[in-house]
């Protein structure tokens, strides 16, 4: 008997688009550096009891279900097709860009989930995978990471053995990125200074739909979709901190703030820090700022916390080695 257990480096994700929902794809491509990719089945089952007896007569499966999560080190955006539904492809040599842009309808994902050792091991194939939601940190001092959280129809195991390959994509230790805003529905060109970190969240708001035919799941509707996010920065004079009370409140010359709030367009900038060949650079429009925290410390460095909320996809670019054919 081998007692030796399952570790990271036995295991192997990949994805691939489906031509048909829930049904025909490719699952050969990796999506970075990932750090963890739990999956979770579940049935929800009913009780069925009679009159004259205390135990249960049948436990009855009414609901099939299968969700997970991604937490990965960003090398490149393939994830973001995903996300926000459509891309197009140019250059004929490294580097390569992506060009992201909204759809109504979100592509399906088909995912080889595997765990081998030796020779031997079990693959989940997972088909019907819509991203619900998708979150992008950036931290000063670290690297670029995100996490999505999904909704897949149906789950089927084979034996199998890992197959996958390690992109050499670098991803930036600490990532090169800088914050601008500017007006709406523009691609912003005015720095933020002194920021330490920055957070986006897209929101699909997946609606499960579900049949008398099937405890399995029907495709999922994308609802309204919401952009959210926080940056958090330092201030090391006044000028610092009235340019955010400004973007807040609309003034800085009084405690009641301005009958509106100028919707400012968010942009994100990222390099690898080693070549400008490999990058994300992706703006929200018609951003608003939720809150500004204003704390009052005994010691250490003053940080400032704003909430935002955006309307839409100003524009999504990236670059990377990665061509439209293995794409």
């Amino acid at each position: 008997m081998d007692n030796t257990a399952f570790s990271g480096k036995n295991v192997s994700i990949l994805v691939g688009t489906e031509t048909t929902y829930a049904s025909a794809g490719t699952a050969d491509k990796d999506l970075g550096y990932i750090q963890d990719a739990p999956v979770t089945e579940a049935e929800d089952k009913e009780r069925v009891g009679s009159v004259g007896a205390r135990n249960a007569q049948h436990n009855i499966r009414t609901r099939y279900r299968i969700t997970g999560s991604l937490d990965v080190i960003y090398q490149h955006a393939r994830i973001l097709e995903y996300v926000l539904g459509s891309v197009t492809h140019t250059g004929g040599s490294d580097p390569y860009t992506h060009t992201f842009s909204e759809a109504d309808a979100l592509p399906s994902l088909k995912m080889h989930a595997t765990k081998s050792y030796t020779s031997t091991g079990r693959k989940r194939i997972i088909q019907g995978i819509k991203t619900d939601s998708w979150t992008l940190r950036a931290e000063k001092g670290s690297t670029l990471k995100w996490n999505s959280d999904w909704i897949g129809k149906t789950c089927t195991i084979s034996t199998a053995t890992a197959s996958q390959t390690i992109d050499d994509i670098v991803p930036a230790i600490p990532p090169q990125f800088i914050l601008y805003t500017g007006e709406t529905a523009a691609e912003p060109t005015v720095a933020l200074d002194y920021v330490q970190s920055f957070e986006l969240t897209i929101s699909n708001n997946l609606e499960v739909k579900e049949s008398f035919s099937s405890v399995e799941i029907e495709e999922p509707i994308s609802q309204e979709r919401n952009y959210t996010g926080k940056i958090t920065f330092a201030a090391d004079d006044a000028a610092e901190i009235d340019k955010q009370i400004s973007l807040m409140l609309g003034t800085t010359t009084s405690t009641t703030p301005a009958d509106t709030q100028t919707e400012r367009a968010i942009r994100f900038l990222w390099t690898n820090g080693l070549t400008l060949e490999d990058s994300l650079d992706l703006y929200i429009n018609g951003c608003t700022f939720d809150s500004l925290s204003d704390p009052y410390p005994k010691n250490g460095i003053i940080y400032y916390d704003m909430p935002f909320t955006g309307k839409s996809l100003g524009a999504c670019v990236s670059k990377d080695d990665i061509s439209s054919v293995l794409w």
